[in-house]
């Protein structure tokens, strides 16, 4: 069987992912090239799930380990976007959180409920007496 489309494939990938790794959690120095690298490697994975698969008896050594470092990229690159957006998250929790608290003018306690006058619900009764 013909390995060499599953070997081009899977070396443009390992490129593609040297290079996406290290600048996964910077600033983008361009916008465009990081967009453009994200279809590539879209297209080589789609690429590789459209090629028939190889038997293991049939693949070479090389090929093995090269399918092998391009699984253990794809695994790091995973690991880091997931750290990217546990940050991400917990930013706008934080963000979230600060506007949440500066526009607290203490007529809500944190559940919602009306806290009224002295932390007291006050009832619109004739005596105007507030209710414990």
């Amino acid at each position: 069987m013909n390995t060499q489309p599953h070997r081009d494939a899977l070396m443009r990938l390992e490129a593609l992912l040297d290079a996406a790794n290290p600048q996964i959690g910077r600033a983008p120095a361009d916008a465009a090239t990081e967009e453009e690298n994200v279809r590539a490697k879209g297209r080589c994975l789609k690429e590789l799930s459209q090629l028939p698969p190889l038997p293991a008896h049939e693949a070479e050594p090389e090929l093995a380990e090269l399918a092998r470092r391009v699984r253990l990229k794809l695994d790091i690159e995973a690991k880091l976007l997931a750290r990217r957006i546990d940050a991400s998250s917990m930013i706008a929790h934080l963000l979230a959180t600060n506007v949440r608290e500066a526009e607290w003018d203490g007529t809500y306690d944190t559940t919602g409920a009306p806290t009224g006058v002295g932390g007291a619900i006050v009832r619109g009764g004739d005596d105007g007496e507030a209710l414990p």
